[in-house]
């Protein structure tokens, strides 16, 4: 089966440079990986996609052999979730994960910020959202105080502070949300992925009106969106 890499267009460069005139023997064709292509973000609110919750330690290449059949379609896995660095993008198992946050950093339970509580007033009322992130000085518990009314019938106004309103986020807890966040992937149907590779392959090749410009030189866009008010 045909790897991403066999999509892209060829391009030929000379790997060192020449002061005087080229010849065909100082040129060598290699792929253009400067050819990028992305998803519009419109199909994600079509019938193409499928979320998909990962599983620990599960690869791209095992959910492409699990969803397609074949391992070799990874690379659509990572493109429809615009994945460029699966390193990094791709989430952690818990093995990695608790490598990397002991490694990261000296103590990951110490206080990376503080978020607020919800706050309901006495008719139901959200007078104060959960969640949200904010300056708070754990010496001086009024830095970050908020004035409501708790009550209109009598009439009453409470004052709370950072002791009563607010909870700690450590650094692990930050990074475990983000890492599992990552665990929600955007999964193109098995029954578009023979038009996706089409649509893929075609988007991938050099512009013919562009590359008209000058005889001697290929011009592309560098970036390109498919999928862009396409239905499959």
């Amino acid at each position: 089966m045909a790897g991403f890499f066999s999509y892209l267009p060829k391009i030929e460069y000379t790997p060192t440079r020449n002061k005087f005139q080229f010849t065909n023997q100082d040129f060598v064709v290699a792929t253009n990986i400067f050819k990028g292509l992305s998803l519009d973000n419109s199909v994600y609110a079509t019938d193409l996609f499928t979320e998909l919750q990962l599983k620990d330690g599960i690869r791209p290449d095992q959910v492409s052999q699990a969803v397609y059949g074949d391992p070799n379609y990874d690379w659509v896995i990572l493109l429809s979730n615009k994945i460029v660095d699966s390193k990094n993008d791709w989430p952690l198992s818990s093995a990695e994960f608790e490598h990397f946050i002991h490694k990261e950093y000296e103590d990951p339970h110490a206080v990376k910020h503080y978020i607020t509580k919800e706050v309901k007033n006495d008719i139901g009322e959200v007078v104060l959202p959960a969640g949200l992130e904010v300056y708070y000085d754990p010496s001086d518990p009024d830095s970050f105080e908020i004035t409501y009314i708790k009550s209109y019938n009598p009439f009453v106004e409470e004052t709370e502070n950072g002791l009563t309103l607010l909870t700690t986020i450590s650094h692990y807890q930050w990074e475990q949300e983000r890492n599992n966040k990552k665990r929600f992937l955007q999964i193109l149907k098995p029954s578009y992925l023979e038009s996706f590779i089409k649509i893929f392959k075609a988007s991938a090749q050099y512009d013919s009106i562009l590359s008209k410009t000058n005889e001697k030189v290929k011009k592309t866009l560098n970036k390109t969106d498919i999928f862009n008010n396409i239905t499959l």
